[in-house]
């Protein structure tokens, strides 16, 4: 239905005023692109295939979970669906290399790593760079090491109250709102704080504004099982672990699903470095019967005669045939579109560091009844 020629004016007069971005109809309303997070596991459970390209995401978790290189993951495969878009790593620890960098980023040379002195001076560097549109991906590590320009500034004597929650909180506006509207994903790591209350809730450091940016809250910790392999010279060295993710907040699915990957923060025999694609893929599909089971047969019409023996032959097909793997993928990922469940995919995160809401803590502090009118 067309609208007033009053209306159209209006359109033209803000749009011209304030930017192209600044209004639509309600149908024109941008739908967000997916972007696969480097965790087909974590596909599954954010219900949508995985990140939404213009919302911000939190990697929270312990020291040596694999955060910041999730976060690498994910901003390799942003980079890989806006060819033409760079990507910002946010260094405020000042701890990122470039030899680990390299072994999760396909083109280093889109990425640009920035070293603001302080979490304010990021959020003008943001500010700055957002509206030009080039930027598609924003990761900052991270929030909970993030100095404020007054801790900068200031005496280390003088008491500094809040921490960096304010400084966080405006970058976390700016980050959600020139994020929608510039279709650019900011992904930031957190870590987690001790629950001095006792109630092992989810302490993150940044403050509520942050939580409230965040359309998906993942919560990253080690598993229980580890993966040791013998080396030439005999040592026995733990290469990878398990690591088990949990959705705390979702805007885009069910929250507070949880399933786990295989991590190597060394180079395995297999070949795998950070989270293990293969194996992911290969269990999900076996879960999801893409790749079907009977007896020590696998079957799948793309397998030589259409089956192989044993899962060793299974993953050695795989891994020297890699349209093969991609193939697989794909089919998963056709399912989980669809919104089909994979049994088995999901499972029980420990209940450590589980979230409570604020309202339920408060009444277990103050020993009151939470339905009372009182």
């Amino acid at each position: 239905m067309a609208v007033s020629k009053s209306a159209s004016d209006l359109l033209k007069d803000i749009k011209k005023k304030y930017g192209n971005h600044s209004i639509s109809s309600a149908s024109d309303i941008r739908k967000f692109d997916v972007i696969p997070s480097g965790s087909l596991c974590l596909d599954y459970i954010s219900e949508i295939g995985g990140l939404p390209s213009n919302r911000v995401v939190e990697y929270a978790g312990e020291p040596g979970a694999g955060k910041s290189t999730l976060a690498l993951h994910s901003m390799n495969n942003a980079l890989k669906m806006f060819p033409d878009r760079i990507g910002l790593f946010f260094d405020l620890e000042q701890k990122i290399t470039v030899d680990w960098m390299a072994n999760f980023i396909d083109d280093m040379d889109r990425v640009y790593v920035l070293n603001p002195d302080h979490i304010e001076q990021a959020t003008d560097m943001f500010k700055q760079s957002i509206p030009t549109g080039e930027v598609c991906v924003v990761t900052l590590d991270s929030i909970g090491g993030a100095p404020t320009k007054r801790t900068v500034d200031k005496s280390a004597e003088i008491a500094n109250f809040g921490g960096n929650s304010i400084g966080v909180g405006e970058f976390a506006r700016n980050a959600a709102t020139l994020g929608g509207k510039y279709n650019c994903l900011t992904i930031g790591i957190n870590q987690i704080r001790q629950d001095m209350g006792g109630f092992r809730r989810l302490m993150t450091p940044g403050g509520e504004a942050w939580k409230h940016a965040c359309s998906l809250r993942v919560h990253v910790k080690r598993g229980p099982d580890k993966y040791i392999e013998k080396q030439p010279n005999g040592e026995e060295i733990q290469v990878g672990y398990d690591v088990v993710l949990k959705t705390v907040k979702s805007g885009v699915g069910t929250p507070f699903r949880a399933t786990k990957y295989r991590f190597y923060s060394a180079q395995s025999r297999t070949g795998a470095f950070g989270v293990d694609r293969m194996d992911e893929v290969m269990r999900l599909a076996r879960l999801s019967e893409v790749i079907t089971r009977g007896g020590g047969w696998y079957y799948h019409p793309s397998l030589p005669d259409g089956k192989i023996q044993g899962e060793p032959k299974l993953l050695d097909f795989a891994a020297e045939f890699p349209d093969f793997t991609d193939e697989i993928e794909q089919q998963i990922r056709a399912k989980i579109a669809k919104g089909e469940s994979i049994a088995g995919a999901s499972v029980t995160f420990d209940s450590e560091n589980a979230e409570v809401d604020d309202t339920e803590y408060l009444a277990r502090k103050l020993d009151v009844d939470v339905d009372s009118d009182g």
